[in-house]
């Protein structure tokens, strides 16, 4: 196996991470590629930064049913928000797994949520350490576990899905980015997800997910050309059977790490099978795109643009500070 020199050292190094660490960089410098590659991604630091006050769910729950309380749930938020970010930056330096956390800060990119929206950084938090367990693990245990995290749940306004008032923002997310993509479903599906995540909530003292049986539409669905008394779980499993789910995994994964263009389908479908004959194992499949040829050609280099939280903690990590 090719040993890397200091150019393949610094792409890897700064594709996987944030930025171009000198001291990285020379770690990886005349080791053998894969051998490079299992070094970056078992490196899994889970010390993380001890964690802000926040206001619990049942507290701010309780305070944005009031309609003349209302305003302190934001206030509050406002308070907390930055308190959140910096915790999450602070980690950014400091990590020694900076593979895992580029991982973590693509998951939050694509299961997006927001401080604005769900208004409650508990549950903000939590989710950030779900996508970090879930960063390099299995995809398909994410999606499940994502689909019931109540910061999910709110920002996509799924604890108000019941089947006397079916609310389709989190089915259809669900079909259109996060799985099959546009163009591979119908109207009706988003209709008939819609009534098997009816029930789906959030327990009013926990702040933990809870199924409520009365709210749920318990009646027969057909989803996909598929027909059955379907419950949400289902739903998910039946998208993650699916060929495109794999495939829209692979995209994203490719505009993130290779390039912003385009990728060839057979890329996509080579890469797709990769990760659905590994039962969605999201290390297998990185491993398979860190060793490939596109990761690797020169056209792939220094050719993506990255994000501000990635230009300034990768700044930050590059240049000696204390």
């Amino acid at each position: 196996m090719k040993k890397l020199g200091f150019v393949e050292a610094r792409h890897l190094i700064s594709r996987t991470g944030f930025g171009a660490e000198w001291n990285e960089i020379k770690r990886l410098e005349r080791m053998p590629r894969d051998k490079a590659i299992d070094f970056l991604m078992n490196r899994r630091d889970t010390t993380l930064p001890a964690v802000p006050d926040f206001s619990h769910w049942r507290k701010m729950s309780a305070l944005n049913k009031d309609m003349r309380r209302r305003r302190m749930v934001m206030r509050i938020a406002k308070v907390e928000g930055p308190k959140l970010q910096d915790w999450w930056l602070k980690h950014m330096l400091e990590t020694q797994s900076p593979f895992l956390e580029r991982m973590t800060l693509f998951w939050h990119n694509y299961f997006p949520s927001s401080i604005k929206k769900t208004k409650i950084p508990s549950l903000l938090i939590n989710q950030n350490r779900l996508l970090r367990k879930h960063a390099l693990g299995n995809f398909s245990l994410m999606l499940h576990s994502v689909a019931k995290d109540p910061a999910m749940l709110v920002y996509l306004d799924g604890y108000k899905n019941t089947k006397d008032a079916p609310n389709e923002n989190f089915a259809r997310e669900l079909l259109e980015l996060f799985t099959v993509g546009r163009r591979h479903f119908s109207e009706r599906d988003v209709q008939e997800a819609t009534r098997a995540f009816t029930g789906w909530g959030i327990h009013p003292q926990s702040g933990q997910f809870f199924f409520d049986r009365k709210a749920h539409d318990a009646s027969v669905k057909t989803f996909m050309g598929k027909r059955g008394n379907f419950t949400g779980e289902q739903i998910i499993n039946i998208l993650l059977k699916h060929p495109r789910t794999a495939e829209t995994v692979v995209e994203k994964l490719w505009g993130e790490f290779i390039n912003s263009s385009r990728p060839k389908s057979a890329v996509v479908r080579h890469w797709a099978n990769v990760l659905r004959s590994s039962n969605y194992n999201i290390a297998v499949l990185m491993k398979t795109i860190l060793n490939s040829p596109h990761f690797w050609h020169h056209q792939n280099r220094g050719n993506l643009v990255k994000s501000p939280v990635e230009l300034a903690v990768g700044t930050l990590r590059s240049l000696p500070y204390t």
